[in-house]
């Protein structure tokens, strides 16, 4: 059960679990890094903890999830990339929204608000009427989009609209991916 592997791995000092010598996948670190418990799910299945680890060397924040079997560690900013210095403040902002949304286990609000930066990227150059599907065929149009981009805008908007208006589960595992299209998208409107 997962309380068996709670104790093989962690222990508790104020409130406060810690996980043994794990690396940080920002600095490196073999250094502790302590984490505040942010979900648990059970039912069918095995049962799961999700969290937030924050490594105290460099202070930055890395997903886990731990099941009775395993625990995984998802992608860092490293595994989507970074925006374009070129990126208009309100995009910068709503994509940050994304990321809060992702280190704070809110992958579905993750894949709706990368859809709404698409949405803003798009709003920048002009293209503002119709629902967010019509703006993309219009940017592809005007050869504001790349093929490339053009797919991966729709692929966003589809993560978006099934995060907002479907009974789908949104994998951690997914949202880097998300993440990684709106930054393409991005920087390809705003080299």
């Amino acid at each position: 059960m997962i309380s068996k592997l709670v104790k093989l791995f962690l222990t508790e000092r104020k409130g406060v679990k810690k996980m043994a010598n794990v690396l940080c996948d920002h600095c490196g670190s073999s250094r502790e890094l302590s984490y505040r418990l942010s979900s648990r799910t059970s039912g069918e299945g095995s049962d799961s903890i999700h969290g937030v680890l924050t490594c105290r060397k460099c202070g930055q924040k890395t997903i886990f999830g731990m099941t009775e079997d395993a625990i995984s560690f998802y992608p860092s900013k490293t595994a989507y990339g970074a925006l374009s210095v070129n990126t208009p403040q309100d995009v910068k902002d709503i994509f940050a929204d994304a990321e809060l949304c992702f280190y704070g286990m809110g992958f579905r609000g993750a894949a709706a608000v990368s859809r709404a930066c698409v949405e803003a990227g798009l709003s920048h150059k002009g293209i503002t009427q119709g629902n967010l599907e019509q703006r993309i065929d219009e940017a592809k149009g005007k050869d504001i989009l790349t093929e490339t981009e053009y797919m991966l805008a729709h692929g966003s908007r589809l993560a978006g609209n099934a995060a907002l208006h479907r009974a789908t589960i949104i994998a951690p595992s997914d949202i880097p991916a998300v993440l990684s299209a709106v930054v393409g998208i991005t920087n390809h409107l705003f080299q």
